[in-house]
């Protein structure tokens, strides 16, 4: 047997926005997850309240669908502003706009700056690569010389 009142209605949860004109983002003003996503409980889980909301005024999301955002705005759930498509149109969309979690990143984590000298343009860092084949060669030629001395 159920105690304590009734779940409220979806209509009722998605309630909980902040309008921002300026911008036409429907900002969730209710539980956020760790990524700004809106999250909310319904149907005994945890959803993100983007999808509800594109579910609730939109459509119901097909497997393999992911809800994404025109805005960029993780905890905006203004049903104009989402749109459909697959985790590959996400990632394309989101490398277009520059996104990308290392997109942004110009320089190592040593501040050696990722350029066509050091990097041979991919996100790696000659200059650290070279520090550690260095260290590796010297304990290979500290093992040797231990080596030899008890031999």
């Amino acid at each position: 047997m159920r105690t304590g009142r009734p779940e409220a209605s979806i209509a009722e949860k998605l309630e909980h926005y902040t309008p921002v004109p300026e911008a036409g983002c429907w900002l969730w003003t209710d539980a956020l997850g760790h990524n700004g996503y809106g999250r909310m409980w319904l149907r005994g889980k945890t959803q993100r309240a983007h999808r509800v909301a594109f579910e609730h005024y939109v459509r119901p999301l097909l497997p393999g669908e992911v809800v994404c955002h025109r805005c960029d705005t993780p905890s905006c759930i203004n049903p104009a502003h989402l749109f459909v498509g697959t985790l590959k149109d996400n990632m394309t969309d989101m490398a277009a706009k520059g996104r990308g979690k290392f997109q942004k990143r110009d320089r190592c984590k040593n501040g050696h700056p990722f350029d066509r000298v050091n990097s041979r343009g991919h996100r790696e860092c000659l200059t650290c690569l070279r520090a550690l084949w260095r260290a590796a060669e010297l304990r290979k030629q500290a093992r040797k010389r231990v080596g030899a001395v008890q031999g």
